[in-house]
């Protein structure tokens, strides 16, 4: 099984809208580009489209804020001032 093959579509999945619309799209085309058994296609063809759609959101809104955060935090460290 190559796990570090399916992390890396899924971390793709998660964060990149382009290949996530590409790999549901033709999902036989896109994993070609990754070493994959034939389970770890089909689990990966079994995702539901607005199951990970959802969760990409959420993921990309968490990281939003985790970026204003440490900005707000290194603009604080910069100028001195604190929250």
């Amino acid at each position: 099984m190559s796990k570090e093959a399916v992390e890396r579509v899924l971390g793709r999945v998660l964060l990149d809208n382009a290949f996530r619309e590409s790999l549901f799209a033709d999902p036989d085309k896109v994993l070609t580009d990754y070493e994959l058994t034939e389970e770890e296609i089909a689990a990966l063809k079994a995702i539901d489209y607005e199951t990970m759609e959802s969760f990409a959101a959420r993921i990309g809104d968490q990281m939003s804020r985790s970026e204003q955060i440490g900005l707000t935090g290194a603009v604080g460290g910069i100028t001195g001032v604190q929250r």
